[in-house]
């Protein structure tokens, strides 16, 4: 794999501000979840270099940073309203002229 190398002009200062400035360039793109770090030159870099900076002396790794995600509140369902019954939907005309519903005129 090859690593970009910037030299030595930039020492470990310059390799902070580089992380940094990736870092937020990451971020600025709405990545979340990615950790930068500047870390000796010969360390495990499980997540990949990003890259080499003070004459190969270090370099910038990432990882994945574990991202909680807020839980969603639990809510309980609403009762479903009571749906009228077949003989309930039933509008009737009863003998003395009056409407009823539910089919029933009262004699």
């Amino acid at each position: 794999m090859l690593v970009p190398t910037i030299g030595a002009a930039q020492g470990a200062d310059g390799c902070e501000r580089l992380r940094a400035q990736i870092e937020a360039h990451i971020l600025g793109k709405g990545v979340s979840g990615v950790a930068l770090k500047v870390v000796p030159a010969d360390a495990a870099a499980p997540g990949g270099v990003v890259l080499a900076c003070d004459n190969g002396k270090k370099k910038i790794v990432h990882a994945q940073v574990a991202v909680s995600v807020p839980a969603q509140p639990t809510v309980a369902p609403s009762p479903s309203p009571k749906r009228p019954t077949r003989d309930e939907d039933i509008l009737t005309e009863c003998k003395d002229g009056t409407v009823v519903r539910g089919g029933r005129c009262k004699h």
